[in-house]
């Protein structure tokens, strides 16, 4: 459940072509995985694989039909949990308006997540992850990262404790997803875990019950800090199409001022975890969000 720190790399694509007066335009990052199998040297059955805080671990060959339903799983429940999430209000209602019967439209965007899992060999994945299968009948706990899973992270597991002493669970390979979208710990940039310290020591993980308790701490909330991928793929997006109109447009069509200040109203928009609705332009000039939750 470690964080290793470096650039995100995910494919990303803005639709807006399904806009009308109940559909938002959506916004669809790709993760293409190549997963590993790691087997035991030599061809043997069994063998030893050091885990990310290098302890050697006991682990076995993967058995073809149990690599088929682990793949199978790891693929549904990391899609279920970070699709469909997260809504960006388009709060100053200037983007994408569309006229339908007479009225104009502004169109929010929903966050839509594909996880595409192909072979390890392939340059197109984004990211190759390595598999392990931890020998039957073992208890040992298997320290995974972000580029490093075993078979029973697709499971629940208990790593830390809230201040009543209660476990608090999560399944590993969903915190795992989250940081090859870009996410770190919960808790980096706290004083107890400093953006220049382990991003990986135990407090990074959350030291509040509501941190602690966090997809990016030891537990399976979901926060609104989590919509950043998103966000950040949204801001790369619109600057990309207005510095192409900026290109091809003479002087007097697009003055540069005019351009500056349309780049800084890309900071207005505003992460939700509830469903929105397009507005008319009257709902945008009176502040009328329709919500429902998600």
């Amino acid at each position: 459940m470690d964080f290793t720190p470096g650039r995100p790399k995910f494919d990303w694509d803005l639709d807006t072509s399904i806009c009308d007066k109940y559909t938002n335009a959506t916004l669809t990052i790709t993760l293409r995985l190549g997963l590993r199998q790691i087997n035991p040297s030599n061809a043997a059955e069994t063998g030893t694989y050091k885990d990310s805080n290098g302890n050697k671990k006991k682990i076995e060959k993967w058995d073809q039909a149990k690599w088929m339903t682990w793949k199978h799983s790891f693929i549904t429940s990391a899609k279920r949990y970070w699709d469909d999430k997260f809504c960006l209000l388009n709060v100053s209602g200037k983007f994408f308006r569309h006229e339908v019967d007479g009225k104009q439209y502004s169109p929010n965007i929903d966050c839509r997540f594909k996880l595409i899992e192909g072979n390890a060999d392939q340059s197109s994945r984004h990211h190759i992850v390595d598999v392990v299968y931890l020998r039957e009948g073992t208890s040992d706990f298997f320290r995974s990262h972000s580029k490093l899973y075993d078979n029973r992270d697709i499971y629940e597991q208990s790593g830390a404790f809230d201040s009543k002493g209660r476990p608090v669970v999560q399944k590993p390979n969903v915190h795992e997803i989250g940081h090859l979208l870009g996410l770190n710990h919960v808790d980096v940039g706290k004083s107890h875990c400093p953006t220049n310290g382990n991003p990986n020591a135990d407090p990074c993980y959350g030291v509040a019950d509501e941190d602690l308790n966090s997809i990016m701490g030891a537990g399976m909330q979901l926060r609104l800090a989590c919509a950043k991928p998103w966000l950040k793929a949204l801001d790369i997006v619109l600057r990309r199409r207005l510095s192409d109109e900026q290109q091809n447009s003479k002087p007097r069509d697009l003055k540069q001022s005019d351009f500056a200040g349309r780049m800084q109203s890309l900071s207005m928009w505003e992460a939700r975890m509830q469903c929105l609705y397009p507005r008319t332009a009257q709902e945008v000039d009176g502040g009328i969000i329709v919500t429902t939750p998600r």
